[in-house]
């Protein structure tokens, strides 16, 4: 299970935290981006390398066999 975890400091300085539980058909992913254009595009780019590293992974398993 994932959990989503902010934490914020107010301005009289009292910092603030809130937990925020995944539902069962979604995932959380964090990205460092300027923009939520920019965000999507580093994660798009984020699942993509995933993606490669994944199918490169089960080729060299396959190959081993």
């Amino acid at each position: 299970m994932q959990y989503l975890i902010r934490q914020f400091k107010d301005s009289t300085g009292h910092i603030h935290i809130d937990i925020e539980k995944a539902r069962n058909n979604e995932t959380l992913s964090i990205v460092e981006a300027e923009s939520k254009e920019e965000a999507l595009k580093v994660y798009k780019t984020q699942q993509y390398l995933m993606s490669v590293a994944e199918k490169l992974k089960k080729s060299r398993s396959e190959q081993n066999d």
